[in-house]
């Protein structure tokens, strides 16, 4: 039973990392998204992690009017969203990357607002 289980662990976790990275490069396929997010201890570590996101950052970063749109879009579709997102931290970025334009997007949480958005 042992062996049984662990191979049922091993082989989800393998496919779990085979179709986690985009996909854009693979023939045939349509759409990919990959959704994560991230925790963090304190501000200066999620800022810190999110210097390293190049592809968001070197973009624009949306203004405010755009991240209340989004933080108001999330609050309708999900009740009590900005108390999911703290469930685990006060800090949050949450990732989506999607080979549809203007789907991917990187968000900085704070305490389960949201305080930096990135889209593309």
């Amino acid at each position: 039973m042992k062996k049984i289980f662990s191979v049922l662990v091993i082989s989800l976790f393998g496919a779990a990392g085979t179709w986690a990275g985009p996909m854009d490069c693979v023939r045939g396929v349509v759409s990919f998204s990959v959704n994560y997010t991230v925790y963090f201890d304190s501000m200066a570590n999620a800022t810190r992690w999110l210097e390293t996101q190049t592809d968001f950052t070197s973009r624009r970063e949306s203004t405010a009017v755009e991240r209340r749109l989004m933080a108001a879009v999330m609050e309708s579709m999900i009740p009590n969203w900005s108390d999911l997102v703290r469930l685990h931290s006060d800090y949050a970025v949450m990732v989506v990357r999607s080979n549809t334009p203007g789907e991917s997007s990187l968000s900085l949480y704070v305490r389960g607002e949201l305080t930096r958005f990135w889209q593309f």
